[in-house]
């Protein structure tokens, strides 16, 4: 069942956005922080503005080009969900909430994870590995009560 207290904070969230709820009593979410939007608008020619450099053979003439060793996107993302563990880290530590409740694609849920200090990891009640980012507030709140139910 969801917990319905104030000390409780729902993060819906993917490598790009995160939403911010807390629950009530008759199962609607109340959106609580201004969104953390940083949406990955960049095409990937904007975040590798520069052509890659080249290499060359001094005895075939061969030239070829230089790939990064770290993808822009993927670091967007890590950095991304790196800013919100810390922000909620910080939040858990002003008692802004007490237990977490964390709604995600797989993937951002293992970075979370990975990234999550020990006191974030005991804070979290429930983690369903779901991309609900999208979904207009009524929407959400049908998954949530589906998958928070009574057992």
């Amino acid at each position: 069942m969801m917990p319905t207290d104030n000390d409780t904070l729902v993060l819906v969230f993917d490598s790009a956005v995160a939403r911010f709820f807390r629950p009530h009593r008759d199962g609607h979410l109340e959106q609580t922080l201004a969104e953390a939007n940083e949406r990955l608008h960049h095409d990937r020619r904007d975040i590798e503005a520069d052509r890659p450099g080249r290499g060359g053979s001094a005895h075939g003439g061969e030239r070829h080009a230089y790939e990064s060793e770290n993808d822009p996107r993927k670091l967007e993302k890590h950095d991304f969900i790196r800013a919100l563990v810390k922000e909620l880290s910080l939040g858990l530590d002003r008692n802004e909430f007490k237990n977490l409740i964390v709604v995600g694609q797989e993937r951002a849920l293992g970075e979370f994870r990975k990234l999550a200090p020990e006191k974030l990891k005991r804070a979290t009640l429930h983690e369903i590995p779901k991309d609900l980012t999208k979904l207009p507030l009524g929407e959400l709140e049908q998954h949530l009560m589906k998958d928070l139910g009574p057992r």
